[in-house]
């Protein structure tokens, strides 16, 4: 995936406090020891960043390796996979 880029929220989750009608600006990837159970990235909120899960994103840039990265997690989370 290329950073920073656009995105919006795509689904509420109950452990973040993003909307579905917000957008973000996803900065980078959490580290890996940070990750357990789902594939986090760092986003600008208000006034500072916040790890979200990737499952929770639509990107908003016509970037094909990035949409294509998001389409293979979003694939592999909606049956229910996990780390």
């Amino acid at each position: 995936m290329a950073f920073p880029f656009e995105a919006r929220i795509g689904i509420e989750l109950s452990t973040s406090p993003l909307n579905i009608v917000e957008k973000v600006k996803v900065l980078g990837m959490v580290p890996e020891a940070v990750c357990e159970s789902d594939m986090l990235v760092w986003v600008r909120w208000p006034k500072r960043k916040l790890a979200v899960p990737l499952s929770q994103l639509v990107p908003l840039i016509h970037d094909e390796a990035t949409n294509q990265a998001f389409a293979a997690w979003h694939y592999w989370v909606s049956p229910g996979y996990a780390f």
